[in-house]
């Protein structure tokens, strides 16, 4: 199993016992393979901030996303 698996049931593991309903995610918009990454994981795309950051003088969106725990 991946670091990246581990750290991920980790995660949803603590936030199903803390009785979470819900985790939210902010994933800057050129940053697709992340977006991909995080859909595979079940997170759904729910908003989006338009020009929220500027890295190197670029301005970049945030894209929204959220996992509902079971």
């Amino acid at each position: 199993m991946s670091s990246s698996s581990q750290l991920w049931n980790a995660t949803a593991s603590f936030a199903c016992d803390a009785g979470y309903r819900k985790l939210v995610i902010q994933v800057r918009g050129s940053n697709t393979a992340a977006q991909a990454y995080y859909r595979r994981l079940g997170f759904q795309d729910c908003g989006r901030l338009t020009r929220q950051v500027m890295i190197d003088g670029v301005e970049d969106d945030e894209v929204l996303m959220e996992f509902f725990v079971l």
